[in-house]
Parts: C-alpha cells; structure tokens; sequence
C-alpha cells in the first residue's frame, strides 16, 4: 500500500493518555477526521519498551469508539489506529506514540504516499496536518519522516535530530497553539 508520507508531532509535555485519547478524538471529529470502526479493521499495537508484543484487536461494527480508544490505552506502547476523511480515498492513520509506556509524547499522522504525492491532495494533507496540530501544544510538527526517523530510538536522540534538521513540513514550538480544556 505505500503508508510512506508520515508526519510526526513531538508534544510540549507528555500527557495522560486517557484524557488525551479522549479528548483528541473529539477534535478530529470536528474536522471530519473520523475513527474506523467497522469488520475487517483493526488496532496495530506499538511493542513496549521492554520489547513486549501484542497481536492485533479486531474491530467490529457497532462497536463504540470510547471502546477501541479504552483498548489502545490500556497497552502500554499504545498503537496505530485507521480514521478516514472525506478528502483522501485511503486511510488516514494516526500512531499514538510513548517513550516510556505511560504518557502520550506524540503521534505520527500517515498518509497513503501515492495518494498525497502531487498537487491537490499534496495541499490537503498539509491542511489537514496544520489543524490536526493546532488541537495540541506541539514542540515539533515534522514529515516527511519516512525512512528518516525511527520512532523506536529515544526520543531525546528523535529531538536532538529533529532540532539540527530541516523537514519537508516543519512546524516548531510557539505560544498560539494549545490545546484547549473544555
């Protein structure tokens, strides 16, 4: 498939992951970016530090979203999930990201490469990529990181990198973009 234009978002401080999961998914439902529930998909877990594996989840219709994001917080190295949007013809995944199995330090957004690779749809994932960033206080927003940055390295060694580089998409730190308390 060529899940290869992959934004990674580095957050300001690490958060709990229940509260975050939570209130992340209901901002991206307010921009049509909308969870993938339904036969045949899945959770992909992410491998722990310690180097633990788990199997897939099934996901199934009728099943609630407060279930599958409760599942994907629960394992400690969190995981990928599959959401859609009406712009793109193929997922949009997003991987929630740790570094020590228990706050959410980032996520990387994915898009399928050959999809987004030209002009306008090149254009509408960096749309998307800005307002999904403007829903949390970001250190870095950087892509394309395929093949660039291996999330599984420490992320001070991701940061120490990251701050020498200069990306394709490059957001850093500033003081307009927080995420909001309801």
């Amino acid at each position: 498939m060529g899940w290869f234009d992959i934004t990674l978002v580095i957050l300001e401080k690490a958060q709990n992951r229940d509260s975050f999961l939570s209130s992340f998914n209901k901002r991206l439902m307010s921009i049509d970016v909308k969870l993938d529930i339904e036969d045949g998909e899945f959770i992909c877990y992410n491998d722990t530090r310690s180097g633990d594996e788990k199997e897939i989840t099934d996901l199934y219709n009728g099943m609630k979203t407060e279930d599958v994001l409760r599942l994907l917080s629960q394992w400690p190295g969190l995981g990928i999930l599959s959401y859609r949007h009406p712009s793109f013809s193929h997922y949009v995944t997003i991987n929630y990201l740790t570094w020590d199995d228990n706050l959410i330090n980032g996520f990387s957004i994915g898009f399928n490469g050959k999809e987004v690779c030209l002009d306008p749809k090149k254009k509408q994932s960096e749309l998307l990529i800005n307002k999904i960033s403007q829903f949390v206080d970001y250190r870095f927003v950087v892509g394309n990181i395929y093949n660039v940055i291996d999330t599984s390295n420490r992320l001070s060694r991701i940061v120490k990198y990251i701050e020498k580089t200069t990306f394709e998409f490059d957001k850093r730190k500033n003081t307009t973009n927080t995420m909001k308390k309801h």
